[in-house]
């Protein structure tokens, strides 16, 4: 599988067409929060993927009624 656009970008930098930082930034505000979090762990910037702060993870029935669903006792249905 060849890096077309990875040479590219890389070439870039080298030519000073592109900033890095400029890049760097680009990177992380375009890679979701878990991909970040994955590439820093990877590349040891991180000592533990399990670092991830999930105090703000909430249960199933939290996530579907944020999500518009509701929970049973929204609509009224307490089971048959």
């Amino acid at each position: 599988m060849t890096r077309e656009y990875t040479a590219k970008l890389l070439q870039m930098i080298d030519d000073g067409m592109l900033d890095k930082d400029m890049v760097i930034s680009a990177f992380a505000q375009y890679l979701s929060e878990d991909e970040v979090r994955e590439m820093m762990y990877m590349n040891d910037m991180i000592d533990d993927i399990d670092e991830y702060d999930d105090s703000m993870d909430g249960d199933f029935d939290t996530a579907m009624s944020s999500a518009g669903m509701g929970t049973d006792e929204d609509y009224n249905f307490y089971g048959v």
